[in-house]
C-alpha cells in the first residue's frame, strides 16, 4: 500500500499503513546504505502512485486516514 519510485539510483518508499492506518512517511534507500528519512507527505495516505522526473519524486492520488480518496 505504499509508493515506489526509484531515482538516482536509489528507491524512494513514500506513504502506507502503519498500525493505527496511513502514514505520511518518506524515507531513501540506497543499496549498501542505511535508510535515510525524507521529509514527509504533506498528510498521510495509503494507495499512493509515486512518479518521478529523474530528479524530483511525485506522491499521487491514494486514500487518507478517513478512507476518503485523493486525487493529488
Amino acid at each position: 500500500r505504499m509508493g515506489f519510485a526509484t531515482v538516482g539510483g536509489a528507491l524512494v518508499v513514500a506513504g502506507g499503513v502503519g498500525q493505527f492506518g496511513p502514514v505520511a512517511v518518506v524515507e531513501r534507500f540506497v543499496p549498501g546504505a542505511a535508510a535515510t528519512p525524507m521529509p514527509d507527505l504533506p498528510g498521510p495516505r495509503s494507495g499512493t502512485a509515486l512518479a518521478t522526473d529523474g530528479a524530483a519524486v511525485f506522491a499521487v492520488g491514494g486514500r487518507d486516514a478517513t478512507d476518503a480518496t485523493l486525487a493529488s
